[in-house]
C-alpha cells in the first residue's frame, strides 16, 4: 500500500510537470510564431512554420532540459508498470504490461524525435550563420 502511495504521488508530480513543459512548449511556438509574423514570413493563420532563425534556436536550448527530463519520466513510468506486472499481484493483469509497453514506446519515440528535430535545427542554423557570415563579408 505504501509503494502504490508513491506511486501515485510520482505520477501526479508527473501530470503536473508534464502540463508545465506543455505551457513552456506553447510560449516557445507562440513567440516564434510572433517573430516570423512581425517579419511577414508567416500569416497569422499558420500553426507552425519553418524558418526559426538563431534567437528562436537559444530559446528552444533553453526548453530541452525541461523535455528531456519530462522523456525520463515517462521512461521511468514504464519501467515501474513494467516491474509492477512483474509482481505476484499483478502477473495475470494485461493492463498494467500495455500500460507499461505505451510508456516506454511513447518516450523512445519522443526522444528519437526530439534527437532528430535537434540535428536538423542544428543544421538549418549553422546553414543559417554561414549564409549570414558570407552576405556579411560581401
Amino acid at each position: 500500500k505504501q509503494w502504490y502511495q508513491r506511486r501515485v504521488l510520482f505520477f501526479s508530480l508527473y501530470i503536473f510537470y508534464m502540463s508545465g513543459c506543455q505551457l513552456l512548449q506553447f510560449y516557445y511556438q507562440d513567440g516564434s510564431l510572433y517573430r516570423l509574423r512581425a517579419l511577414g514570413r508567416a500569416n497569422s493563420m499558420e500553426v507552425s512554420a519553418e524558418g526559426i532563425r538563431v534567437k528562436t534556436f537559444a530559446d528552444l536550448a533553453f526548453l530541452l532540459p525541461f523535455i528531456m527530463l519530462l522523456y525520463l519520466f515517462q521512461s521511468y513510468n514504464g519501467y515501474t508498470l513494467w516491474w509492477l506486472s512483474s509482481t505476484a499481484k499483478y502477473d495475470e493483469r494485461w493492463e498494467v504490461v500495455v500500460c507499461a509497453l505505451l510508456f516506454f514506446s511513447i518516450s523512445l519515440g519522443n526522444i528519437f524525435t526530439l534527437i532528430q528535430v535537434m540535428v536538423l535545427k542544428y543544421k538549418i542554423n549553422i546553414k543559417n550563420l554561414n549564409a549570414e557570415t558570407i552576405r556579411r563579408s560581401l
